[in-house]
C-alpha cells in the first residue's frame, strides 16, 4: 500500500504569528505563501512551529495536516546540522526545500514500516498522532503499566532520567560537540536487551532478606530497587553523576533504579538496597516485533542510511511513551510503562559506557543519553576529539567536522555494520551519504544494484 498523502515542510516567517512563509513538498522548489490556508490539503506538513506555537498560541494545530517542529525525534535545524549545513548561512527558500526532502524520505520509510507491521490498518490512521513516536507505538503490543504506588516510582527524575547532566563545567571559550553512537546500532542493542515480561510486585527490604544486593545483581528476573548510593569511584563520579537532573526547575532526589543501571553502577559504587519491585521474567522488544521490522533493522543497506537510523531511534522511543488511555481519576499516572522504564535505563547504560571511555581519554562530557553525549574541547583540538571519538564508537554531526579534517586517518571502533557510514561521515562525503540514504526505500532485490551504481559513480567522481 502506497502513501495516500504527500510530505512537505512549511517554514513560517514568524512562528509567533504563523501565517506566511516558504513551503515545499518532497524536495521540490519552494513556494512562498501568504496564508496557511493556501497549503495543499493532500500533504502532511511538518513545520518550524513549537508545540506551544501550534497548539496553544495559535489555531494552526486545529488543522489535521499540520505538525509541530518536534513531530520527528529531531528538529528541522537538527536535520540541517546533521547533514553539514549551518542554518544561519542558508536562505529560507533553500531550507524549506531541503528539509521537505528529508521529511519525505523518513515518512515514506515510516509508512512502509507501519503498514507492513500493522496488518489491515486504515490509511487515515497511519499518521494520526501528534508525533511520529505515537504513530509508531502501535507496532508494539500493549505494555504492563505501573499502578498504585508503583506509578509514583515510574516518574521522570525519580525512577529514571532521560539525560544525565554531569558535574563537569567546561572552561569559557570551549566548543560543545555532540557525539553519538550509530542510531541503528543503538536501537538494535536496546531492542535485544532484556525487558520485564509480566507483572511487577513490591518486595520490602525485610522480605528480600540478607545479601539483598547480591540477590538483585545476580538475578535472572527483573528488579527495580530503592537504593542509597555512596562511595562512588572518584574516577567516574563526574560522569556517573547519579542523582543529577537536566531540569533546573526541579530538585528531585532520585532513589529508584532499574536493573540495567544497577548492574552498570555496581562496580563503581557502594549500593544499599532498601526495597524493590520484583518481576516475573524477562523478554526483549525484538521478540514482540513483526518480521518486517526485524528485517528492516538488520538489513545491511539500512546501516548506510541516516534516515533509517532516525526511524530506528523513533521506534525504540515509541515503546517508552505514557499511557494514552490513562485516567487521572483512577490514581497517579506513571510517566512510562515498566517496559519503558527498562528501555530508558538500558539507553542510559549504553550511553554511559562510551562517555566514560571518552572521559578516560581526557575528554569531558556535560551530558549524555539517547545514545549520545555533549563533549567540549578548544577549537584547535576538534580534529583530535573526533578521531578519538571514533575509537569509542562515537560520531559527530557533519556540521562539526572541520573543513580540512583528514578522514582517511579516521578509525571506527563501533559496530562494524556501521563502518562504511562512519567512514563516509568522517570524510565529510555528503554526496555519497545522500545517495545511499534512500537505499531502504528501494525494493529489496534492487538495493544491491543501486548500491553498486552509487559506488561506481563515486569512483568516476560523478557525485
Amino acid at each position: 500500500m502506497k502513501p495516500n498523502i504527500r510530505f512537505g515542510f512549511m517554514l513560517f516567517d514568524d512562528p509567533s504569528d504563523p501565517t506566511s512563509g516558504w513551503s515545499a513538498i518532497a524536495g521540490e522548489p519552494s513556494n512562498y505563501i501568504h496564508n496557511v490556508s493556501s497549503l495543499d490539503t493532500d500533504t502532511l506538513w511538518w513545520s518550524n512551529l513549537s508545540y506551544k506555537d501550534m497548539y496553544i498560541d495559535s489555531k494552526v494545530g486545529m488543522s489535521a495536516i499540520m505538525r509541530h517542529d518536534r513531530f520527528l525525534i529531531l528538529s528541522p535545524n537538527d536535520c540541517l546540522t546533521e547533514w553539514g549545513y549551518d542554518p544561519k548561512t542558508l536562505t529560507q527558500e533553500w531550507i524549506a526545500s531541503f528539509v521537505s526532502r528529508v521529511f519525505d524520505k523518513i515518512m515514506k520509510m515510516a509508512w512502509d514500516m507501519i503498514v507492513a507491521a500493522c496488518k489491515g490498518i486504515h490509511p487515515k490512521d497511519v499518521f494520526s498522532g501528534r508525533d511520529l513516536r505515537q504513530d509508531m507505538s502501535r507496532i508494539f503490543p500493549e505494555p504492563e503499566w505501573p499502578v498504585g504506588e508503583a506509578a509514583a516510582v515510574c516518574k521522570s527524575g525519580y525512577g529514571y532520567t532521560e539525560y544525565t547532566t554531569t558535574m563537569f563545567k567546561p572552561p569559557k571559550g570551549y566548543s560543545y560537540i555532540r557525539l553519538g553512537r550509530n542510531r541503528l546500532s543503538h536501537a538494535l542493542d536496546i531492542m535485544t536487551t532484556p525487558i520485564p515480561h509480566g507483572k511487577m510486585e513490591f518486595i520490602s527490604g525485610a522480605e528480600i532478606g540478607d545479601n539483598a544486593k547480591n540477590k538483585v545483581m545476580n538475578s535472572d528476573i527483573p528488579w527495580m530497587a530503592e537504593v542509597a548510593v555512596k562511595n562512588i569511584n572518584p574516577d567516574v563520579s563526574t560522569v556517573l553523576a547519579f542523582g543529577t537532573s537536566m531540569d533546573k526547575t526541579k530538585r528531585i532526589i532520585r532513589t529508584w533504579v532499574p536493573h540495567p543501571e544497577l548492574i552498570t553502577m555496581n562496580p563503581l559504587a557502594d549500593i544499599e538496597i532498601r526495597n524493590a519491585y520484583k518481576g516475573e521474567g524477562y523478554t526483549t522488544l525484538a521478540n514482540s516485533l513483526p518480521d518486517s521490522v526485524i528485517e528492516f533493522m538488520n538489513d545491511q543497506f539500512s546501516f548506510l542510511s541516516w534516515s533509517a537510523g532516525v526511524l530506528a531511534e523513533t521506534l525504540w522511543k515509541s515503546a517508552t511513551l505514557k499511557n494514552p488511555k490513562a485516567d487521572a481519576s483512577q490514581g497517579m499516572i506513571p510517566d512510562t510503562s515498566w517496559r519503558g522504564l527498562w528501555i530508558k535505563s538500558t539507553d542510559k547504560a549504553l550511553s554511559f559506557i562510551p562517555a566514560l571511555a571518552m572521559n578516560e581519554m581526557g575528554w569531558k562530557t556535560s551530558s549524555y543519553g539517547a545514545g549520545s553525549g555533549f563533549f567540549s574541547c578548544p577549537e584547535h583540538k576538534k580534529e583530535e576529539l573526533i578521531k578519538e571519538a571514533g575509537l569509542c564508537g562515537l560520531l559527530p554531526r557533519l556540521v562539526f567536522i572541520p573543513e580540512n579534517f583528514n578522514g582517511e586517518s579516521y578509525t571506527w571502533n563501533g559496530d562494524k555494520r556501521a563502518a562504511i557510514f562512519a567512514k563516509l561521515t568522517a570524510m565529510n562525503n555528503r554526496g555519497i551519504l545522500w545517495n545511499m540514504d534512500k537505499l531502504p526505500t528501494y525494493p529489496l532485490n534492487e538495493r544491491p544494484e543501486a548500491f553498486k551504481k552509487i559506488i561506481h559513480a563515486a569512483k568516476e567522481k560523478k557525485i
